[in-house]
Order: structure tokens, then sequence, then C-alpha cells
């Protein structure tokens, strides 16, 4: 759900970027000076912010030219203007009539139910129009979106890696380049467990263009150590070196990729070098989880401990501590932090989520844990897996049906299925079914894990276009 509010959100900018534009006589029938008159008229006033003046000029020149430039512009200013009926009914007019939309055929999918199969056709049409027009880096930015649309279609790699490569565009921009190969590198490394493809792929871009920016090393090797495959992450490392030698970043790549490699006394080294240097944070917090796996719970207390008094108002500082704990299964130590943070951050939702979802898996202190719960929820509605904890809660108080309840309307929503925790969620809901004899209900159900692996791919790939390359 995340990636698909963030992928509509771009096609939103891209609609914004032009609203009313100038045409020439080639683009229209019925030429009348009159009508451009107007039409001129209605692109001065657009600039001077007078939308009700621009309206009323378009309206007039439609009339007297019915140029199909104009009714474009005139079906804009209707969306804009809140007269969606109009907008939507000309747009949809011209589009049937096989003008050339353009970006704005945009407005035309955004209208559309999601999983509407007119989607599929529709971005289509408008990738073939925009190419025709030359705006290749809008083309790609919608065909994104396509490969967005479709992710719970895909049952496995293959599926995907032959609908890549049907889409993938002829002339594409460098940025778009660095996303479109990223998502592949990732799906042959992360689910096909390809690790030879992150070399072609590397090989491939630095033969074209050098040096690849840091974020795309950076993304690749995140994708071998997910993978284990420690051989292919090293060269990785050492092109990400050339970035950052001797910063905090470096230390952390370094220590990173030792912890990983099953050397925790390597990365403890490399950390312990990089504090001397620089009391970072990260570094610091990296380092209490080295301790943690090395079982050194006294060390590792130290560092936390430290790291929260010198940032005593960080309540991201206080979360993470508290759920390396929990993820190390030092669950004392971690109710012991997330009391302290509870206490200091009574309002912060992913606090008091993370805290009652940890006494929820402990059976300890349920009472207290829905109250927290409910709290986050009612700090963040739109939160799943807030959701789900409280639906989690309930199910450990036996409280089945408003358990049940919560879950239902979780998985109504289509995005829930390939959610980063749809695994553990439909978990929760199977456990939740059993407990009341329904086992049948969920027994045509599945979470598609390939879908959830591509939703996550998509999204990290994506940090290469907000950075600019």
């Amino acid at each position: 759900m995340v990636l698909m509010k963030m992928m509509r959100v771009m096609l939103i900018l891209l609609l914004f970027a032009n609203t009313l534009f100038p045409f020439t006589k080639k683009q229209y029938g019925n030429y009348d000076k009159s009508g451009v008159r107007y039409f001129l008229n209605a692109l001065f006033y657009e600039q001077a912010g007078n939308p009700e003046r621009s309206e009323e000029n378009l309206q007039i020149a439609y009339l007297k030219t019915n140029s199909d430039v104009i009714k474009l512009n005139l079906s804009i200013r209707n969306l804009i203007s809140g007269k969606k009926d109009e907008g939507y009914t000309a747009l949809k007019e011209l589009y049937d009539s096989g003008y050339n939309l353009g970006r704005f055929g945009i407005y035309l999918y955004l209208s559309l139910k999601k999983g509407d199969p007119q989607t599929y056709d529709l971005l289509d049409r408008i990738i073939s129009d925009l190419n025709e027009l030359g705006e290749t880096g809008t083309a790609a930015e919608v065909i994104r979106q396509k490969m967005t649309d479709r992710i719970y279609l895909f049952e496995n790699a293959d599926d995907f890696i032959d609908f890549y490569n049907e889409i993938y565009p002829e002339e594409l921009s460098r940025n778009y380049e660095y996303f479109f190969k990223s998502v592949i590198l990732q799906v042959q490394s992360r689910i096909k467990k390809d690790g030879s493809a992150v070399n072609r792929v590397i090989e491939e871009l630095e033969g074209k263009y050098g040096d690849l920016p840091y974020l795309f090393y950076s993304i690749a090797f995140s994708a071998c150590l997910e993978n284990k495959d420690i051989e292919n992450a090293k060269p990785l490392l050492d092109k990400m070196t050339r970035y950052n030698y001797g910063e905090p970043g470096y230390y952390f790549d370094r220590a990173l990729y030792f912890s990983e490699a099953g050397k925790l006394d390597t990365a403890r080294n490399i950390l312990l070098e990089g504090i001397r240097l620089s009391k970072d944070t990260a570094l610091r917090l990296k380092l209490g989880s080295v301790y943690l796996a090395l079982k050194d719970l006294k060390k590792a207390g130290k560092v936390f401990d430290d790291i929260v008094r010198d940032s005593p108002e960080s309540d991201i500082v206080h979360e993470t501590i508290c759920n390396e704990y929990a993820k190390s299964g030092y669950e004392d130590e971690a109710v012991r932090f997330f009391e302290r943070a509870v206490e200091k951050f009574p309002d912060d939702p992913e606090l008091l989520n993370n805290y009652s979802y940890l006494l929820a898996e402990k059976e300890k202190e349920l009472k207290k844990a829905l109250e927290m719960a409910g709290k986050a929820v009612s700090l963040n509605k739109t939160s799943i897996t807030f959701l789900d904890t409280k639906a989690w809660v309930l199910f450990r108080l036996g409280r089945y049906g408003e358990a049940e309840k919560i879950m239902d309307e979780i998985f109504a929503d289509e995005g829930s299925y390939y959610h980063q925790s749809s695994e553990e969620l439909f978990d929760h809901y199977a456990e939740i079914k059993k407990a009341l004899n329904k086992n049948e209900e969920l027994a045509n159900i599945s979470i598609n894990k390939t879908a959830v692996v591509l939703s996550e791919i998509i999204i990290q790939s994506s940090y290469l276009l907000q950075a600019g390359g």
C-alpha cells in the first residue's frame, strides 16, 4: 500500500508540472482569430492566478474553434477546479477519438479504481503516446506504475523477468536506467539467488557510464548480504569505499560486511576504530548490536546507555535500542528499555506498538499491551501493522471475535497481501481463524511471497530516482 501511494504521488507531480499549454495553427481545425485571442487570454489569466476567468475564456475559445487542443485544456481546467464529471467526460471523448493526451492521460488512469482491467490498456496507450511526443522520462515513470500495478500477478521471479523484458524501455535517462537495472539486479539476486547477475548488471552499467552512484552499489551490496552472498558483496564494498573512505559510513559498511560474514570480532574492531575518530550514533548503535551478537550484554548495555545519555530527546535512538534487544532475544532488557522509552515518549506510536507486541509475544501484562496498542492505532489509523498488533493482543486475551474483525478488515485490502509484513500478519490471521474453528475460510488463500519481495525491491530502487543518480 505504501508503494502504491508513493507511485501515484509521482504521477500526480508529473501532471502538475504542466497545466494549460499553448498550441499552434497545425494543432486545431476551424482556425479562428478571435478563438486564438480568447485562448491567449485564458493563458494570461491562468498565469495571473485567476482560474475562473481562464475557464470562461477557454469555453469561448472552444466554441469558436472546436479545437481538440483547447478541449484538452478546458478538461484539465475543469478537473483542477473540481468539475470532475465534465473534465473526465471530455478527456474520455478525446481518448476514444484517438487524440494523443500525452501525460494528461494519467488523469484518466487516476480516475479508475485500483485493479480495474481498463488500467492495463490505458497505461499502454499513455506510454505509447508519451514516446510519440518524445517524453521518454514521463513514459518511464508510467512504465514504473505499470510494473507496480501488476505486482500481485507474478507468482515467481521468471514471470516477472518475462514481463520486465517486455516493458523495458528502449530510451531511458541515466537515472531511470539505474532504477530499472536495480530492480532486475535485486530480482535475480534476492529471489532467484543468482549472485552472478549482480556482476553482470554492474559490469554492463560501468561499461556505459563508468563509476556508478554509491547508492546503486549499496543496494546491490545489501542484496548480496541478504542472500548471504559474501563473495559477491566484497567487490561492491571495495567500490563503495571509493566514496566514503575515512567517513563514518566507511566503517559502518565494513562492519556490516564482516558481521554478515560471521567475523564479529573484526566488525567490533572496525567500529571501535571508527568511533575513536567520530562518535557517530549509527556506528555506536551498530557496536551495541555486535556486542549483543557476541553475548556481551554488559558492554552492549554500556554502549546503549551512553548513546541515550548523549541523545536523550531522540525517540528513534530509544526505539532502535529497544528493537535491538528484542530481536537479539534479550527480552527482559528490551522491556526495561521500552519502559524508559514509553515514559519519555508517551505519544510515540512506533514505541507503543512495538512494546505492545513484545508483551503480547511474552503473554505478559496484556491489559497494558492492549491499552498501548489502542493508543498507537488512534495515533496512526492507517498502519496495518499497528492494527495487527492490536488484533494479536486481543487474541492473546482470548477475545477472538474482536481480533478476527480487525484482521478481516486488514485483508479486505488487496495491498495487505504484498506488504512487507504480510507473512507475519497472515500467520496471525490463520491462528485467529483456527481458534474460531474457521480454518476453511483461509484454505485457498496464501501470501504471494514474490509480490512481497517485489514491492520491497521497487521501493528500494526508487530511492535512486529520489537521489537523482
